[in-house]
């Protein structure tokens, strides 16, 4: 008896033994089937299940092999042991209108660094220049301002914040990868077959859920915009436009018969008098009013168009103010205050996301001999044509070329360290000698050259920006003493 009472015991504590599934609380798909179905299928299987959310997905991958009676809800590359999937989450390249993509290979890609699936994607596209995002949400106001040529991520998360910050020009690519959401688990082979037939027999359910899910992240109702709030405020006025012309049109007529002097005649009987004359009286009332609210709708009409065209002019005109603001007039680069501006707003962001960021200073050579010798109208045509050779050669989304002052200009490369930095400058040197533009002042060539400083560093939020465009000043004072014509680096 006592026997029997121990393994009764043991079977009890046994059933009791509850198993935690573990799910990284980013994952939305996962994060849902675990919300929906965890108790579900705990029950199917006899394998009490509890659900907690953790913060990274190395986390959950550890969880099977270094927690007692853990499971691991999420994607079936974390570890060899799991069910049969669940559900499928379908990774997706999000790229922008004006440059469509067909894959991640060979361009700038925005990346989840807390995701799953961010290890293999760096693997299968070793040519790719990842820059890593916290959130979705920062990976996509991104993309859209050009900062990033694309961003790889779950579609769900992509959709989801392309819906809720309205965002137009957005396309999503054919390239897609599809990963199963599983269980991971170290049950023993009965337990297991005891968990794949449970998820098995909810089969159906999970795939009714999986198309309700994505369908609800993926459609997003449209919030109103601004332009059906001006449609439904011009119904409304003319709504009250035509209530007030009928008021009016009313009060008319009966003044007109009350004005009217009541002349003899012939009584008849009441009922021929409203079947001679009722029909006529309304129908012209009702053309009056018809032709009154035609006349109001013209009208209202007219003035609207008239309200389109200022508001249109206005915000032309303070585009043009803008970009007047923004630009130096001689060569229609950004100009100092603007450069100034978006090296604060990326100095901050690359220190946000301990990414490199670069500046290129450049002084043409013996400029002033030039401007003494041929004159201030040769000086400003060739700044122009220096400035087109610069902007020609650092083409990258995001690169900023400003006039920084005089001869020098500055340009402004993010997400870029000083050897990546090299290239376009080579590339600049050589478009500027194969212009030739002839020098005949100059000490260093026959023709217009440049010196040019680098300087890279990963920022610092609490170090001030200008410090790295010092050390860019004091590479390119190296080139000129050693020479002029050249480029040199300079460890910031």
């Amino acid at each position: 008896m006592r026997l029997a009472a121990a393994v009764l015991g043991c079977l009890l504590s046994w059933q009791s033994a509850a198993y935690t599934l573990f799910v990284h609380d980013s994952d939305r798909v996962s994060v849902e089937l675990a919300r929906h179905f965890s108790q579900q299928l705990g029950e199917i299987a006899g394998l009490p299940v509890q659900v907690r959310l953790l913060a990274s997905a190395e986390q959950v991958a550890q969880t099977p092999t270094q927690v007692p009676e853990a499971w691991a809800l999420g994607p079936d590359s974390l570890t060899d042991q799991h069910s049969p999937a669940l559900s499928r989450r379908t990774i997706a390249l999000l790229y922008r209108q004006d440059l469509p993509l067909t894959s991640p290979q060979g361009r700038r890609i925005g990346i989840l660094d807390n995701d799953a699936s961010a290890d293999g994607i760096r693997a299968a596209f070793p040519s790719t220049r990842f820059i890593n995002y916290a959130s979705p949400q920062t990976a996509v106001k991104e993309l859209a301002a050009g900062i990033v040529d694309g961003v790889v991520a779950p579609m769900v998360d992509l959709s989801g914040e392309i819906a809720r910050w309205q965002i137009n020009g957005l396309r999503f690519s054919d390239w897609a990868l599809q990963q199963p959401i599983v269980i991971h688990h170290q049950l023993s082979p009965a337990l297991a077959a005891r968990l794949d037939s449970a998820v098995a027999r909810l089969a159906p359910q999970l795939q009714a859920f999986e198309s309700r899910y994505l369908l609800g992240q993926t459609n997003t109702p449209a919030k109103p915009t601004l332009t059906w709030v001006y449609i439904a405020s011009a119904a409304a006025l003319l709504l009250l436009v035509a209530l007030a012309a009928l008021w009016s049109a009313r009060r008319a007529r009966a003044e007109a018969r009350a004005a009217k002097p009541i002349a003899r005649r012939t009584p008849v009987a009441p009922t021929a008098r409203i079947q001679a004359h009722e029909p006529t009286r309304s129908q012209d009332y009702l053309n009056e009013v018809n032709q009154q609210l035609q006349r109001e709708v013209i009208a209202r009409q007219a003035k609207e168009a008239e309200l389109l065209a200022v508001q249109r002019e206005l915000s032309e005109a303070h585009a043009r103010l803008a970009q007047q603001v923004r630009t130096d007039p001689l060569t229609q680069l950004a100009n100092r205050r603007h450069f100034d501006d978006v090296l604060a707003r990326e100095w901050r962001r690359h220190a946000r996301e301990k990414l490199p960021l670069t500046i290129v200073l450049a002084d043409i050579d013996h400029f002033k001999a030039y401007n003494d010798s041929a004159g201030h109208p040769a000086g400003d045509e060739c700044l122009r044509q220096v400035a087109t050779i610069i902007k020609q050669a650092f083409t990258r989304a995001g690169d900023l070329v400003a006039r920084y002052g005089g001869e020098e200009f500055v340009i402004l490369l993010p997400a870029s360290n000083a050897q990546n930095a090299e290239e376009p400058v080579v590339r600049l040197q050589q478009r500027l000698a194969a212009l030739a533009l002839a020098h005949p002042t100059s000490e260093t060539a026959p023709y217009i050259t440049l010196s040019l400083g680098i300087a890279a560093c990963i920022p610092i939020g609490d170090d001030d920006p200008w410090e790295l465009v010092e050390e860019a000043d004091q590479a390119l004072y190296q080139a000129k003493n050693q020479g002029r014509n050249r480029y040199r680096v300079v460890a910031a």
